[in-house]
């Protein structure tokens, strides 16, 4: 593909506190060794080393801020609108893109015209126990889709979408900070978006004691619980008996280490699953999750 024929790719940076780990970020960017790709860094005014650290980047960025905002959609928000990529997406400042990711994605695209997003597999890097991190391939399917909002199985920084789809202002909804992502897919299918899963690995993940994913725990269930309301028709939500029944179990389950308790836990799963899904289906019921 000739160069002019290339998509502009604008990539958002949101970063707070995340100078150890924002180099690593912005090089896996650069290391696409993408000729027509926008980077945009929104700091939300850090009190590390990230200033230093995005000021040596400098040259390489489109655009970049640091100030205090409105939390991380916030963040995205702002970068987005001064992004002016044919495709979009964001990447946390602990995350990193795989190689040859973005050839991928725009290939992907090229081929088909209709696809509105791109979703792909990610390296899920676990250090939240001690000793080595453990790592996962997480795969993406069509279900993975079909089981939005009970269960999230898109893998963020491995999702890329045409700009076309920015059809609300704000695009991410502020009023969230860990869920906003499992909102924009949500509301992207509400709009009819064609949908493409690659096999591919676009990027990795890392979850630590330190990161929002690690501990935001029952914080981002509430957030789930809003956007599981928000986008179901369920006359009485089943978020609304998670919540109440199951989750307070899967909580202990988590962090139990007794046989005899484990074992209690389990069944009381068991019983849960085996009481509502003839009212809400197996699938729904079998993967909703939420982060204990």
């Amino acid at each position: 593909m000739r160069l002019k024929d290339l998509p502009l790719v604008s990539i958002v940076v949101p970063n707070l506190n995340g100078g150890a780990t924002l180099g690593r970020t912005l090089d896996s960017l650069l290391e696409q060794a993408y000729p027509r790709l926008e980077i945009m860094v929104v700091d939300g005014g850090s009190q590390d080393n990230s200033l230093a650290v995005i000021r040596a980047y400098e040259p390489h960025l489109a655009w970049w801020v640091s100030e205090p905002d409105g939390g991380q959609a916030a963040a995205i928000n702002k970068g987005l609108a001064h992004g002016r990529g044919d495709l979009a997406g964001w990447l946390c400042s602990d995350d990193v893109l795989a190689p040859g990711a973005l050839d991928h994605v725009c290939r992907c695209f090229a081929e088909q015209p209709r696809v509105d997003v791109v979703a792909g597999a990610c390296e899920v890097i676990d250090d939240r126990r001690p000793g080595p991190p453990r790592r996962r391939i997480f795969r993406v399917r069509r279900s993975c889709l079909d089981l939005l909002p009970a269960y999230n199985g898109l893998m963020q920084p491995s999702c890329f979408w045409r700009r076309r789809l920015h059809k609300r202002e704000p695009l991410l909804d502020e009023s969230l900070h860990y869920a906003m992502d499992v909102e924009l897919w949500c509301h992207f299918r509400s709009l009819g978006a064609c949908w493409y899963f690659t096999p591919a690995i676009l990027s990795a993940f890392r979850i630590g004691a330190h990161t929002k994913s690690g501990s935001g725990g029952a914080a981002i269930a509430a957030e789930l619980d809003r956007v599981y309301r928000r986008y179901t028709r369920d006359r009485v939500p089943l978020s609304f008996w998670y919540r109440r029944l199951r989750y307070p179990f899967e909580r202990l389950l988590r962090r139990d280490r007794g046989v005899l308790r484990l074992g209690l836990l389990r069944a009381v799963q068991a019983v849960w699953m085996l009481s509502f899904m003839p009212f809400y289906g197996y699938r729904r019921v079998r993967y909703m999750s939420w982060p204990a």
